[in-house]
């Protein structure tokens, strides 16, 4: 099934959040699949729902295992680098180098 992309999008003037269609879908006043409450809770970023420490243990992680050589040999071991003529962050480049094993 297709759906047009401007019915996919938030329309907070109309009352429609993120995932309206899907969350419409759902609503069932007479036998509820979810509750009310879970159904229609504003959706979270991803750290946000999981919790930032998170994120500050993955860069203390890399911190141990990314050397400032490694930094230096980014940009001639993953041409994302160069295409982007961007720094990775050490977090990238720990899973470049991952991914690329």
């Amino acid at each position: 099934m297709a759906i047009r992309p401007e019915d996919r999008m938030p329309k907070r003037s109309e009352g429609k959040m993120e995932k309206y269609i899907v969350r419409k879908a759902f609503e069932d006043k007479n036998d509820p699949f979810l509750p009310n409450s879970i159904l229609w809770r504003q959706k979270e970023q991803f750290s946000d729902g999981v919790g930032y420490n998170w994120i500050d243990q993955i860069v203390a992680y890399c911190n141990n295992i990314i050397t400032d050589s490694d930094f230096a040999r980014a940009a001639e071991r993953f041409l994302i680098t160069r295409l982007l003529q961007k720094r990775l962050s050490i977090s990238e480049l720990y899973l470049r180098s991952i991914i690329r094993k």
